[in-house]
């Protein structure tokens, strides 16, 4: 009956966009999974370069350099020593903060690749000024419609709407329905 084939209609409607988040989530998951590896390459890098310059300068050489000695007062070498340790403190406290902030850039990365894979847009396109709305929201829609995210809330957002204007099939698509409604 006709009841029957709505509800059947309903139902496949539904396991659609299951999949359909499902899909995203793990797209989400691998774009942020790209982002940590892309941060890891960048430090193995930085890394490597560090020994090759470290190397290039002991093969110029032709021998290990020990580095100058000297002979202090033991009150100097205590100055010394205090000093030394203070540097390797600061040091210390600059990679832990490194850490922490490439650990913030991940989870960043994770929040932003989720909402892109799963959220609805509801809300009318010019409810996302770039002069009223947050960057964030911005680079969720465009990650959203799969464009760059990269670039000042203006580009971003001239880069979402020329999209949508060239694609206005995308107001058929119950996710991105709202942002073609009248604000």
């Amino acid at each position: 009956s006709h009841e029957e084939l709505l509800t059947e209609v309903r139902a496949l409607r539904s396991h659609i966009h299951a999949l359909t988040c499902t899909v995203q989530s793990l797209y989400a998951e691998l774009w942020a999974s790209n982002a940590h590896c892309t941060i890891s390459k960048r430090k193995c890098d930085e890394t490597q370069e560090r020994f090759n310059n470290a190397n290039k300068k002991q093969r110029r050489t032709g021998k290990v350099k020990d580095g100058p000695r000297y002979i202090t007062h033991p009150q100097l070498q205590q100055v010394f020593e205090e000093e030394d340790r203070k540097r390797m403190e600061r040091e210390q406290e600059e990679i832990r903060k490194q850490q922490e902030k490439d650990a913030e850039a991940t989870a960043r990365e994770v929040r932003l690749s989720e909402r892109a894979a799963c959220e609805v847009f509801q809300k009318p396109l010019s409810t996302y000024n770039p002069r009223s709305c947050i960057k964030e929201d911005l680079q969720i829609l465009a990650r959203a419609l799969k464009l760059p995210d990269s670039g000042t809330k203006e580009e971003i957002f001239l880069r979402i709407k020329a999209h949508l204007d060239a694609n206005a099939s995308l107001s058929q698509d119950t996710r991105f329905l709202g942002l073609f409604a009248a604000s």
